[in-house]
């Protein structure tokens, strides 16, 4: 029998809210405090066990937001994978971030939905992250109380909002998965697990934001990139243009290779040397550090002249930058 739920069960509910948003913050202290794998495990494994139902049913289902090989979790290892890492290649940990602040929207009657004994909530929860992001997401929780009156969790599902028609970020992130005739290359948007780091610079006084950073891994994808950024800003209405960026990945002290709501493609990705057939000429990808060219070039016995600088990148290096000496 369905029922609406009263002010007393919305308060019991929103402080298990609480409950989980600190146990989330707790396993990201761990990190910030850097403390060993043994201790942010305990955590993690504590939050599960005192927020989920894994103790009494040993089965929860629990969907991710940002996984995609294994969409779906029924375990407590699987589900400890997700916010730690651990079973699946693809878990960075996400309560590893680590996370600033973790608030559930305010709770309402119309959220929440009484059938028989179990409580199930919809609405929104917003993570804010050290370097000024922020991330809301929707979720559906289902609890259902214990024998000490306590909740626990019996179904999890996280989801980022929909977007109508897919913004322009979005789908060249669609197509460069996509790519055909390659296996495709990794780009990174606000909000995925690898954006603060992929979006930092040498100069940490610039901290841009850009709308996403392609990685591509041959010259074909970066004809790619550059091909689908022309046509997505060719779609998009008169004073919305999206400026485009290449960045070899190396110094940028003065932050020019990145802005705010830009389309980044990343060179760092892009192959390695590639000699002609007497060796006397070299194709060196702009990426490339001059450290790892150097190294490379001496097994061959090769040099070139450029400079004592080992962490510029090719792409600077001939446009005059990183000539240490």
């Amino acid at each position: 029998m369905k029922q609406r739920a009263n002010k007393k069960l919305i308060d019991k509910i929103s402080l298990f809210q609480k409950k989980w948003a600190d146990g989330i913050k707790n396993i990201g202290e761990a990190v910030i405090n850097d403390l060993d794998e043994k201790e942010i495990k305990i955590r993690a494994n504590q939050m599960l066990e005192n927020l989920y139902d894994f103790k009494r049913s040993g089965h929860v289902l629990f969907k991710p937001t940002k996984a995609e090989e294994n969409p779906f979790r029924f375990n407590k290892r699987q589900t400890l994978s997700y916010f730690i890492g651990g079973k699946y290649k693809e878990d960075k940990g996400f309560a590893l971030t680590p996370w600033k602040e973790v608030f559930f929207k305010k709770l309402k009657s119309r959220n929440v939905i009484l059938q028989d004994c179990d409580i199930l909530v919809m609405s929104s929860y917003i993570f804010k992250d050290y370097n000024g992001g922020e991330t809301e997401v929707e979720y559906t929780f289902g609890y259902r109380e214990d024998e000490h009156n306590d909740l626990k969790i019996f179904l999890h599902h996280s989801s980022l909002p929909f977007e109508s028609g897919l913004s322009p970020a979005l789908s060249f992130k669609e197509e460069a998965k996509n790519e055909k005739g390659l296996t495709g290359f990794r780009v990174t948007l606000p909000g995925d697990f690898r954006y603060n780091r992929d979006k930092e610079i040498s100069n940490s006084y610039f901290s841009h934001k850009p709308a996403a950073i392609a990685f591509p891994r041959a010259t074909s994808q970066v004809s790619f990139a550059i091909r689908q950024y022309l046509l997505k800003n060719k779609q998009m209405k008169k004073g919305g243009k999206i400026p485009l960026r290449i960045m070899s990945g190396g110094h940028q002290h003065e932050g020019m290779s990145s802005t705010d709501d830009a389309f980044i493609i990343r060179l760092s990705e892009l192959g390695n040397i590639v000699f002609n057939e007497d060796k006397t000429e070299a194709w060196i990808p702009a990426g490339m550090k001059l450290g790892t060219v150097y190294q490379e070039l001496a097994f061959h016995r090769k040099i070139i002249p450029a400079g004592g600088c080992m962490n510029v990148n090719v792409g600077g290096l001939t446009q005059g930058g990183g000539w240490g000496m």
